[in-house]
């Protein structure tokens, strides 16, 4: 599904040059779950938005889909992020005037195709077990519930996969396990593909496979 080969990326100018991703070639297999791990400036965001079509400056190749992202044009690197990726953030992202069931529609406004809107909102509001709470608004949720929104915001397109940037890291142990619960149950019943970057051990290890990446290089690929 995935295919990075030799992905270098520098940032800075020649005399000062920093490597924050070093010649990392690996793959991923459609309805994956892996995760990212690191400590901080070891390149996870950075890998993450590459494979999001986010950054394409950057040498070496990644296909999608047996696409190359590095040929695409801004027009279709956004179409291709619309119709094939959800992404999850550490800080929900949420627009705090808008209704919960009005965050979840946000993609919707950049979708060509004309969908029931009500039926697919009742869909993903099932689907993060919150039926109710179509009408609230973020700060009457908590960080567990905003999460989930942000998950079902992600979900609402029905992309083939998820790029989640420290979706637990605002949230205590056990709701982050929760979470990542939910994330696993997505994965099996869904067959989404879901990468998420984490610092956190205990969450890297509910996942299929986790690689470690340390100063922009791949110390460990593991299957869990």
């Amino acid at each position: 599904m995935i295919s990075l080969k030799e992905i270098t990326k520098k940032y800075g100018d020649l005399k000062d040059i920093k490597t924050v991703i070093n010649n990392i070639t690996f793959d991923i297999e459609e309805g994956g779950f892996l995760s990212i791990i690191g400590t901080s400036g070891s390149g996870k965001t950075t890998l993450l938005n590459i494979i999001g079509g986010l950054d394409t400056k950057f040498d070496g190749e990644i296909s999608v889909f047996s696409k190359n992202l590095k040929k695409m044009s801004d027009k279709e690197l956004s179409l291709y992020r619309n119709q094939n990726i959800g992404f999850v953030f550490q800080n929900f992202n949420l627009l705090n005037h808008l209704t919960a069931a009005e965050n979840v529609m946000l993609p919707a406004r950049f979708q060509k195709n004309k969908i029931d809107l009500q039926k697919r909102l009742d869909e993903v509001f099932d689907i993060i077990k919150l039926p109710n709470k179509q009408k609230a608004y973020p700060s009457e949720l908590s960080g567990g519930q905003r999460q989930r929104v942000a998950i079902a915001r992600a979900l609402f397109n029905q992309p083939k996969m998820l790029l989640c940037d420290e979706p637990t890291g605002n949230l205590d142990r056990e709701t982050g396990i929760e979470v990542l619960s939910f994330f696993k149950s997505l994965n099996e019943n869904s067959n989404i593909t879901v990468i998420l970057i984490t610092h956190e051990k205990h969450i890297a290890d509910m996942t299929k496979r986790t690689i470690r990446l340390e100063e922009g290089n791949i110390i460990a690929d593991i299957k869990n």
